[in-house]
């Protein structure tokens, strides 16, 4: 997106920053259903719910045309945030992965598991609060508002 301030340029970001939005609300509505869960059965469920969902969001945001693409573009100072983001993808899919395995264990142990799970929704709130930094900086500098 090299033509800064451009209507074509403007509508496109307006709408994919609506869609990351709306993908980041659905993902914090789920993460709220799995703090506040304490049935082990809906837990297994959600995490299944949550897998799908990152699993998706996580390749979107990494595709060529995707937002770190998009960041790194506008914003070329974020490429090593960028680079330890994508990590941190591959590093939250897998705890997420162990998390759907000790909710199949048959003995597993809920006071433990549920500790983890917290773990995991504060580890990726705070991803995508990173993410959402990086976005609001690369639309500034794209639409030519960054002081």
């Amino acid at each position: 997106m090299t033509v800064k301030g451009s209507v074509g340029v403007q509508v496109a970001t307006a709408c994919g920053e609506q869609r990351v939005e709306c993908e980041h609300a659905s993902l914090r509505a789920l993460l709220l259903r799995m703090r506040s869960s304490r049935d082990a059965q809906s837990l297994g469920l959600l995490l299944d719910e949550a897998r799908q969902l990152l699993g998706a969001h996580f390749a979107r945001e990494e595709a060529a045309d995707g937002f770190f693409a998009f960041v790194v573009e506008e914003c070329p100072r974020h490429t090593l945030v960028i680079d330890r983001l994508r990590t941190e993808h591959q590093q939250l899919l897998e705890e997420l992965d162990t998390l759907i395995a000790l909710a199949r264990a048959p003995l597993n142990a809920s006071w433990r598991w549920s500790a983890e799970v917290c773990a995991f929704v504060v580890a990726l709130e705070e991803h995508e609060s990173i993410e959402a930094s990086l976005l609001n900086d690369a639309l500034q500098d794209e639409l030519g508002t960054a002081g």
